[in-house]
């Protein structure tokens, strides 16, 4: 495209060249002539156009339509930036720990009640005294004595008369309205009863121990 524009340019010029200088001598036509003949030959051939041409004449443009003298773009090799790898998120086991089992504690124990202590009643005296009342009731009618203690029983100026059995041993006194009778009782411990024979309510009893 470039070669034919620039033929065209040429033979242009020529012809108005011709056109304008139509007095002049017949030699300088065939030159003129031959100029012409010479370009289309060079066309032709292939032969590189007398750098002068395209100045006359429109600017020389490239087949994409560009000036002959744009500037070249020259490509920019783009530089691969180092893109550092993605941080990578590392599990950390917990360290691992002994579980001692909770210490268990034996359940509390309550301490056993105290035993209660057979209290010993305080041992009786060795020796006692009844005596007869006039309503015919002895006093103390019950009383306690020491094992191997002794019991005596009196009565004095009674209106009526009184006497004293001691049941366990059948052992008796004698009948009077005034009297008085003593029985040591044995070292085993118990109740030993007594009464009056001549008064059946007259009733009492010893508790040796």
């Amino acid at each position: 495209m470039y070669r034919v524009l620039l033929t065209i340019a040429a033979l242009g010029a020529v012809l108005a060249l011709s056109a304008c200088g139509g007095g002049q001598s017949p030699a300088a036509a065939p030159a003129a002539s031959a100029t012409t003949a010479a370009r289309p030959s060079s066309t032709v051939t292939g032969a590189s156009p007398p750098a002068a041409a395209p100045s006359a004449t429109t600017p020389a443009r490239g087949e994409g339509g560009l000036g002959a003298d744009a500037p070249t773009a020259t490509p920019t090799e783009a530089t691969a930036t180092p893109t550092p790898p993605p941080a990578t998120a590392t599990a950390t086991q917990p360290p691992a720990t002994a579980t001692q089992p909770p210490a268990t504690q034996p359940p509390a124990t309550e301490p056993p009640p105290p035993t209660p202590t057979a209290t010993q009643a305080p041992a009786g005296p060795t020796f006692v005294s009844v005596t007869a009342t006039a309503s015919n009731q002895w006093s103390p009618r019950g009383v306690n004595l020491a094992p191997g203690g002794t019991v005596q029983w009196s009565w004095a100026d009674s209106a009526q008369p009184h006497e004293v059995t001691v049941d366990y041993a059948g052992a008796s006194s004698d009948i009077g309205k005034t009297g008085s009778f003593s029985w040591t009782f044995p070292a085993e411990a118990g109740t030993y009863r007594y009464h009056c024979a001549v008064h059946p309510n007259m009733v009492g009893a010893v508790t040796v121990g």
